[in-house]
């Protein structure tokens, strides 16, 4: 009886075993085919309306307190992004790396901003932290600039936040500048703004970013997803805004204090928009300048610097490359015109060209 016994619990490993063995050969093989084939067929998820990040696993994680982050160490050449080479270092930003702990000789500015920061469609050397960071260098004495791309694309002020008071401000910034203003008033998708935004716990969201590097969950997320695909649904007339002008105002405010509470010097930066003819929509224009506004109220206040890159902008031609398909990103031209403000302020105390 006993060696029966055994001899059945032995073959019931051995069914598990094999039956293991089978599934790991489909998915493997099912994996192999998706790669041979370039499946590369997205889930789209629509949470954050405009804002697909979550879409593209291969190239960010999933943060149950930012939402997204890049994934690290990694060069982004097509995809999500506008054709180009992007650089994405140890810290999940873009740029050259960094050491969190600065030597005592560096001046480290922070830029903190979302896609416009990041340099969406521009070369390594063309967003304005990297011509800041080249120009401060070239024309001070005596001091050693260091200006960190903190941009991350989709994020608001929200993020922002988060993200300064969680990293940023470990990182020892000698001034920040930050810059945030589309995202925040894009719908928040289903009607939900970021601050009412409920994620799974980070332990799910870490079982989510594994399986999102193989192409297999994707697909079968795909499949799911082409059945019962969600509707990015908002209201018309009463949208909900993913951070509000209310919800702004306190998120910078909170950063301004954030910074006083280091002794930081902070610098604001306003959110340049296509001239009314290139990019005609008026109540685009009207709203923008609203967030815009709050940015200028904070002109005045203790240890806080109120640049207009909008309003140099208007100065100008050219500083967009496609502003009736994208009225969000400028150009190289636009992205020097910032360095320019902010190196002058730096270096003279002034934003005058």
């Amino acid at each position: 009886m006993t060696s029966n016994l055994r001899k059945a619990h032995l073959s019931g490993w051995r069914m598990t075993i094999y039956a293991l063995l089978i599934v790991l050969i489909f998915f493997g093989l099912l994996e192999g085919g998706l790669r041979l084939f370039g499946f590369s067929g997205r889930a789209d998820d629509t949470r954050f309306v405009l804002n697909p990040e979550w879409d593209y696993p291969e190239y960010f994680l999933k943060d149950r307190e930012l939402f997204w982050r890049f994934r690290p160490n990694q060069v982004i050449t097509s995809g999500f992004f506008i054709e180009g080479e992007y650089h994405i270092n140890t810290h999940g930003l873009r740029g050259p790396d960094f050491s969190a702990k600065k030597t005592p000789d560096t001046f480290r500015i922070i830029c903190l901003g979302n896609s416009c920061t990041f340099g969406w469609q521009v070369g390594e050397a063309d967003p304005y932290p990297r011509q800041l960071e080249t120009m401060l260098n070239r024309n001070a004495t005596g001091r050693s600039f260091q200006v960190i791309n903190a941009g991350v694309t989709g994020y608001t002020t929200f993020q922002g936040l988060r993200f300064l008071r969680d990293e940023v401000l470990d990182w020892g910034p000698d001034v920040l500048v930050i810059s945030y203003c589309w995202n925040d008033h894009w719908a928040g998708g289903q009607d939900i703004a970021d601050k009412d935004q409920e994620l799974p716990s980070q332990l799910i969201l870490d079982l989510q970013n594994a399986l999102g590097r193989t192409l297999t969950y994707r697909w079968l997320k795909f499949m799911v997803f082409s059945i019962r695909k969600p509707v990015a649904e908002f209201s018309h007339t009463q949208p909900v805004y993913r951070v509000g002008l209310a919800d702004y105002r306190g998120n910078l405010e909170a950063m301004i204090e954030l910074a006083r509470s280091r002794g930081i010097p902070v610098i604001l930066l306003t959110s340049p928009i296509p001239p009314k003819r290139d990019f005609p929509p008026p109540m685009v224009h009207a709203f923008h300048e609203k967030y815009n506004d709050i940015m200028r109220s904070f002109l005045g206040q203790r240890g806080v610097t109120v640049l207009d890159a909008a309003a140099e902008f208007a100065k100008a031609e050219g500083l967009f490359e496609n502003p009736g398909m994208d009225p969000t990103h400028y150009n190289v031209n636009g992205h020097n015109i910032i360095a320019t403000i902010i190196s002058n302020y730096i270096l003279n105390g002034s934003d005058k060209n």
